[in-house]
């Protein structure tokens, strides 16, 4: 790495990229955006705005090859034309430097991600989250079992192996020599996960069951995709931060992305052992009541342009579910990581995960509504 991008070189940075001129620089307004990575959105003189990502050097793990995935993503939205089509539902990439690991995106001054959108508003209209499942199933669609894409994301000659979906063994048995690994929350988290072992096992046979048949974004949360503002006359969502895709399976997207409807409750919830589980659930300042209906436009929109999937895999709707589980189980181990606590919701949170891993078919009508066959029945 060569250079570590801050406000006051970014500039410069930029001239010697041909993406600023020299007389532009003094005139630029930098606002660092708080991230995972080093953000800095660069606004222009004539009001044009770019988006700067960063990835800081690691001395541990060198740099970090995220951003030459997203890199990546792009070049194949170019190199096939059947994609094309979809390429307006990505980010604009205008600039990939590997060496100094930073990427460069326009940025969309006109849109809001959808996780922030839903926490201002309490609007969960129906339209959208069928349009965010019509784009996510067009996705899956064109990409689905496509050997010639397959191989540009896995060359049969790569001698790294596929990335799992899952591994169970992140989920592992504590021993003496992990005590000064992890906190004592995680440790409490552990506990709690090895303490079922109908839980350990549903994670073990959904890692088995999931397969490797289409472009999957695999970071799929409303936080990643952005609705524009005027919303009801421009219905062109943005996925973004396809960082983490891969080759994979298209119900571990969609079950991600219903969690994240899911834990806009979790983390709305007052839990307390004081406050009485239907009190907390009535103090919920986003009711669970209001979910049900958007998850299953969410599902119909996918599956709309996406039916092809329910023939390849009748139960496709349960698989889901479960993935749905499991996302909320791995998200309260990375809050506790990020966090260093488990807190009350993390619990409600790590419970809710079991049920839709372990009671699958009883938790399909409090997810979605209606049973997975009334689901179905509404495609006809």
């Amino acid at each position: 790495m060569n250079i570590n991008l801050s406000i006051q070189n970014v500039g410069d940075y930029l001239v010697t990229q041909n993406l600023c001129q020299p007389e532009e620089v003094n005139l630029l307004q930098v606002k660092n955006l708080s991230a995972k990575n080093f953000n800095l959105l660069v606004t222009f003189p004539d009001n044009r705005k770019l988006l700067v990502k960063q990835r800081r050097y690691n001395p541990d793990r060198k740099i970090e090859t995220e951003f030459a995935q997203e890199a990546k993503i792009q070049a194949f939205l170019r190199q096939f034309p059947p994609i094309e089509q979809i390429a307006h539902f990505f980010p604009q990439l205008l600039h990939f430097d590997p060496a100094n690991s930073v990427i460069i995106f326009n940025y969309l001054d006109d849109y809001q991600d959808l996780s922030d959108f839903y926490s201002q508003n309490q609007e969960f209209e129906p339209k959208i989250s069928q349009q965010v499942g019509q784009i996510l199933g067009k996705i899956h669609s064109l990409t689905f079992q496509k050997n010639l894409y397959q191989e540009y994301f896995h060359p049969p000659d790569s001698s790294s192996n596929k990335p799992r979906h899952i591994d169970p063994e992140r989920f592992t048995i504590i021993t003496p020599e992990i005590y000064g690994e992890v906190t004592l929350d995680e440790i409490k988290f552990l506990s709690l996960y090895q303490r079922y072992d109908s839980l350990s096992k549903a994670v073990t046979e959904l890692s088995n069951r999931l397969s490797y048949s289409c472009l999957a974004h695999n970071d799929c949360k409303l936080s990643n995709i952005l609705i524009p503002h005027n919303w009801q006359t421009n219905d062109n969502m943005i996925f973004i931060d396809w960082e983490k895709s891969f080759w994979g399976d298209p119900a571990l997207d969609l079950g991600m992305l219903i969690a994240s409807y899911l834990i806009l409750w979790l983390d709305s919830l007052v839990v307390s052992s004081a406050i009485p589980i239907q009190e907390s659930l009535r103090l919920a300042t986003i009711p669970l009541e209001l979910l049900p209906k958007s998850i299953a436009s969410l599902t119909l929109g996918y599956l709309q342009q996406f039916p092809l999937i329910l023939q390849e895999n009748p139960d496709f709707l349960s698989l889901v579910t479960q993935c749905t589980g499991f996302t909320l189980v791995k998200r309260v181990r990375i809050r506790i990581q990020h966090q260093k606590i488990l807190s009350n919701n993390g619990i409600a949170m790590l419970q809710v995960g079991k049920s839709l891993l372990c009671k699958t078919e009883d938790s399909i009508p409090n997810i979605f509504g209606m049973t997975a066959d009334q689901l179905i029945d509404q495609l006809n």
